[in-house]
């Protein structure tokens, strides 16, 4: 087995932390009529304007940081 490189395990790291704060951002830029805890993250992208940039960007980012770390554990493939 080689050996996994080193940006590989900071873009899965990495990619938590990104769905995390960019999900927080999107809440906070939406209008209190969102419920967090009854609502899904998908609420924030179709509802409007307001936080539908935050979490469009969140989405893509962490989908790189996903492929990023699919691409780096391809040495550690048997």
């Amino acid at each position: 087995m080689g050996r996994v490189t080193w940006w590989a395990v900071l873009s899965s790291a990495c990619a938590p932390v990104v769905l995390i704060g960019g999900s927080m951002t999107a809440t906070l830029l939406e209008e209190p009529s969102y419920n967090p805890v009854h609502q899904t993250i998908s609420v924030l992208a179709a509802t409007g304007p307001t936080g539908y940039w935050a979490l469009t960007s969140t989405l893509i980012l962490l989908g790189v940081c996903h492929l990023t770390t699919a691409f780096g554990l391809r040495a550690a493939a048997p």
